[in-house]
């Protein structure tokens, strides 16, 4: 039961990473289903009266944990993975809904860049699989031109970024 996973300590080494996390909803529902963490990127934090963790009871706000930043710039073995690590995760799955610009390409990349693994003798390597993502892409009308350019860099550069 819900009230039952509030309960006890997330305990299924499992972590949902939630790229443009907004309120976080979505990322700490899943979280409670997989009996683990939700773990919200964000590069704005959202206002206060937005946040689920000023919504919900202490069990599950302590299954809440906030990276702000831009996953561009994102190090998977120096900012997330050590995190996940700390609170027992082995995998994660990662989910990044509704990007706006080029906020789905960022979040490819960093999803590539965690399936390719730390760099040779990289320190807080392994550890954490990356077993699942489901992106949903932005709504095409919001990418300025800007992003465009944008865009034109990130797919010559093969999501290298």
């Amino acid at each position: 039961s819900a009230a039952g996973s509030a309960q006890r300590t997330p305990g299924r080494g499992v972590a949902v990473v939630d790229v443009g996390a907004g309120n976080g909803c979505l990322a700490l529902l899943a979280a409670i289903l997989l009996d683990g963490y939700a773990v919200l990127i964000d590069h704005t934090l959202p206002p206060k009266e937005l946040r689920v963790e000023e919504k919900v009871p202490e069990p599950y706000r302590g299954r809440i944990l906030r990276i702000d930043g831009d996953v561009a710039d994102l190090d998977v073995w120096q900012d997330l993975v050590p995190l996940l690590k700390q609170h027992g995760a082995e995998q994660a799955v990662l989910v990044a809904k509704h990007l706006c610009g080029v906020g789905t390409d960022l979040a490819l990349g960093l999803v590539q860049r965690w399936r390719r693994g730390p760099a040779p003798g990289a320190a807080g390597g392994g550890g954490v699989a990356l077993v699942g993502a489901v992106l949903a892409t932005c709504c095409g009308h919001k990418i300025g031109a800007a992003d465009r350019e944008s865009f034109a860099v990130l797919h010559a550069g093969g999501l290298r970024r």
